[in-house]
């Protein structure tokens, strides 16, 4: 009796460990949103609904028509990003600074991330596009089966896991593709 309670056990481990991964990560509710209305620059307070620059303990959420490019410069904390999360948005951030997630990230079917500076923190999930340009994640990208992670031909781009206790990786269920 007591083999077979210990076998079932570990089956329900066993299951918990390979579904949790395919449930994503659940994000905090938004508490400021891009509205872009004065320009593309992320630093400026004028383009967010409150208008301020998102801090550490904000919850983002970028969203907006094709062609929207938000150009990140910096070094910008936040607690959490949603990027083109929302119906029919085709938004992109330009990440030319450092952006730090708290708590994680998505990239939505239409968004566009491309990194050109660092990203460090919780992971972002990847369910439209990541280009990684040059620079370092210093976190997790989670590529989801949508999803599709373009990595330039090498150049400056660094894999890093020292910003002590979030291991740097890629997880990969859609496509990876490497230039160059």
């Amino acid at each position: 009796m007591r083999t077979s309670l210990m076998g079932r056990a570990c089956w329900l481990v066993l299951a918990l460990f390979v579904a949790c991964p395919l449930l994503g990560q659940t994000l905090p509710d938004v508490t400021i949103r891009w509205t872009g209305l004065e320009d593309l620059r992320w630093a400026n307070a004028a383009n967010w609904s409150p208008a301020r620059i998102p801090n550490a303990s904000d919850h983002v959420a970028v969203d907006g028509a094709a062609g929207t490019v938000v150009n990140l410069t910096g070094t910008q904390s936040i607690g959490s990003l949603r990027l083109a999360t929302g119906s029919g948005s085709a938004a992109q951030l330009a990440v030319q600074g450092r952006l730090v997630l708290a708590t994680g990230g998505e990239v939505g079917t239409g968004g566009q991330f491309e990194l050109r500076g660092s990203m460090a923190g919780a992971p972002l999930t990847v369910k439209g596009e990541a280009r990684w340009m040059a620079g370092n994640v210093e976190s997790a990208l989670l590529v989801a089966s949508s999803g599709r992670l373009i990595i330039a031909d090498g150049t400056g781009c660094t894999l890093n896991s020292g910003n002590g206790g979030n291991p740097a990786r890629i997880e990969n269920d859609g496509l990876v593709r490497w230039l160059g």
